[in-house]
């Protein structure tokens, strides 16, 4: 999705601690994300990679409303 002039990707996952896989890697590089966020059911948003975020479902929701 375009958000905020950018490029955003998102991969959901189940897991308490996901990391970056190979196909968020193919992704980002080949849709030319500027951004991608894994989102968890965890509750600590931290890096995974370059330009790549683990973060909660209700964090990302807040962020996206622009709270």
């Amino acid at each position: 999705m375009r958000w905020r002039g950018k490029l955003v990707g998102f991969e959901v996952k189940f897991g308490d601690a996901p990391g970056m896989t190979r196909s968020l890697h193919t992704a980002k590089h080949d849709l030319k994300l500027d951004q991608a966020f894994i989102v968890y059911p965890g509750s600590q948003r931290y890096p995974v990679g370059e330009g790549v975020e683990a973060i909660p479902l209700p964090e990302l929701r807040a962020q996206l409303m622009g709270h």
